[in-house]
């Protein structure tokens, strides 16, 4: 029996050991299960190497990713006197590597001055910070992706669509060169060379001037259904004034 009761005794005693070694790993789970933060608004200098600085001093930082502006301001066309311009970013994503951390970073520093020195570059601008929930980074690898393969298509589409205005152009120019050439050889000869006829386009009546066709026509179909009037004759003249006239020379 104390056999028993001592075996019994360990295996309870293994399995607290494995209960606690089981909370212990999904603690460990949760906690360095990363999280991602998104900011919808960025200071004009803003640069990765900046906001990494910045975020570095609440806790670990995984990888980040701040979206160029429009492709004018993506270009980095060099000024005047040779310094080349800026790269300005509009929005960006943070991955921490404790979501526990994102969240209390985005619920702390939302609506809070970037910078409290005056001499910064980000004195006056606040943080515009959000916490995305089960969101993860190939989420927005995938819409990267997704984005990038629209650009290239519509890129290539219109690469397409130039190159057959290209190629018209350049056949209708051959063209006319043609027609040119033709009509020099027949100069030379002394031969007439007729105008190129020029396009006729018929306009479409407007809704006045179909009324006023219809009014037109409707006014001829009633003209020839009326009976023609006889021409008054010297004999029905004659006629119609004995038989007007025959009872009152009877009364006579």
């Amino acid at each position: 029996m104390s056999a028993e009761r001592e075996a019994s005794c360990s295996s309870d005693v293994e399995t607290e050991q494995n209960k606690d070694e089981d909370d212990s790993v999904m603690a460990a789970a949760l906690a360095s299960e990363p999280g991602v933060v998104y900011l919808s608004h960025l200071p004009q200098k803003m640069n990765p190497k900046n906001l990494r600085h910045m975020f570095s001093q609440y806790g670990e930082v995984g990888r980040t990713f701040l979206q160029p502006g429009d492709q004018h301001k993506r270009l980095m066309k060099k000024k005047p006197g040779g310094k080349r311009q800026r790269q300005n970013f509009v929005e960006g994503w943070v991955e921490f590597r404790d979501k526990r951390l994102a969240k209390r970073i985005a619920l702390s520093l939302n609506n809070t001055p970037i910078e409290t020195r005056r001499r910064s570059p980000f004195y006056g601008d606040l943080w515009s910070i959000k916490y995305l929930h089960r969101f993860k980074w190939t989420h927005l690898s995938e819409q990267l992706a997704y984005e990038r393969a629209v650009r290239e298509q519509r890129m290539r589409t219109e690469i397409l669509q130039a190159k057959k205005e290209t190629k018209f152009f350049e056949e209708s120019l051959e063209k006319s060169k043609a027609v040119q050439k033709i009509e020099e050889k027949k100069r030379k000869k002394g031969e007439e060379v007729s105008s190129r006829p020029g396009r006729n386009f018929k306009q479409q009546k407007t809704e006045e001037e179909i009324r006023q066709w219809m009014q037109k026509k409707e006014k001829e179909r009633e003209k020839k259904k009326k009976p023609k009037s006889k021409k008054p004759t010297i004999e029905n003249d004659v006629m119609q004034k004995i038989f007007e006239g025959g009872p009152v020379l009877a009364e006579k």
